[in-house]
């Protein structure tokens, strides 16, 4: 009778009996049947440690996000906190502010109470006459509402200035910029430009203390003595700038010099 191993069961032939195929081929498949098992249990064994790796890897990406987003968090957490400091003073200071041009306005209000009060006193001690005068006020206002309107809100237009010089409207204003138009234009005249290029620029000083009888007489076109031989005639100016004739010694011409500037005869 055959024995077994211990461990996975092949028969063991005894020591008398020949070699049997058949149990060769028996203990072959018992053998085979042990490894597959084996190989399914090192593949086991290798999809778990891939497993645990994973997982492990897993596991670390994991801890490293949780420290990113606590690290996130923190940061989040003290801008929160400086901004709500922020607003907390800002808030203080516009509440003081707000204190401030409160406490401004009531001033003013009471101010003006007061003011009111006054004048209502006034009004309520003045006379008959003061009391016409401000009804006659207040109709005159009422009456000439328009008018007064007019007058407070009439405004020049930005479509109604003209900024050109051929305009021929009398009812618009110039603008600026053709006022430094010609502004410049006057700035450039001179006497060439107006025609006066062979008139000295003298004073009228100066031309009366050249001007003689001659520039008279050919001013006239005739002489104003009405007669010649007489000596040279000059005008001059005295201490008072007063054009006055200068005649020869011993002659008294019947010349006056009036008061416009003309030379006039005078008949005895």
């Amino acid at each position: 009778m055959s024995n077994y191993s211990q461990n996975i069961g092949l028969e063991l032939p005894t020591e008398p009996e020949h070699y049997n195929i058949g149990v060769f081929n028996k203990n072959a498949m018992v053998i085979d049947s042990e490894l597959h098992k084996l190989n399914i249990k090192n593949q086991s064994q290798d999809e778990l440690f891939t497993t645990k790796e994973s997982l492990n890897n897993e596991v670390l990406r994991a801890t490293n996000k949780e420290i990113s987003i606590i690290s996130d968090l923190t940061n989040e957490i003290s801008r929160a906190k400086s901004v709500e400091s922020e607003l907390t003073t800002n808030l203080s200071n516009e509440v003081s502010r707000a204190t401030t041009q409160e406490n401004i306005i009531d001033n003013k209000f009471s101010a003006l109470i007061d003011g009111l009060t006054i004048r209502l006193n006034t009004l309520a001690d003045s006379d008959d006459t003061t009391l016409d005068q401000l009804s006659e006020i207040v109709s005159y206002i009422k009456n000439n509402k328009n008018l007064i309107d007019n007058i407070t809100t009439g405004k020049v237009n930005v479509t109604d200035i003209i900024d050109n010089l051929i305009s021929t409207d009398i009812n618009k204003p110039l603008s600026a910029n053709q006022g430094k138009i010609l502004k410049d234009l006057i700035d450039t005249l001179t006497k060439d430009n107006v025609g006066l290029s062979n008139v000295d620029n003298k004073s009228s000083e100066d031309i009366r203390n050249e001007l003689t009888y001659e520039n008279v007489v050919q001013a006239l076109g005739y002489n104003p003595l009405g007669q010649s031989g007489i000596g040279e005639m000059r005008f001059e100016v005295d201490e008072n700038y007063d054009l006055i004739l200068i005649a020869p010694d011993g002659y008294d011409p019947p010349l006056e010099l009036g008061n416009d500037g003309n030379l006039y005869y005078c008949f005895s």
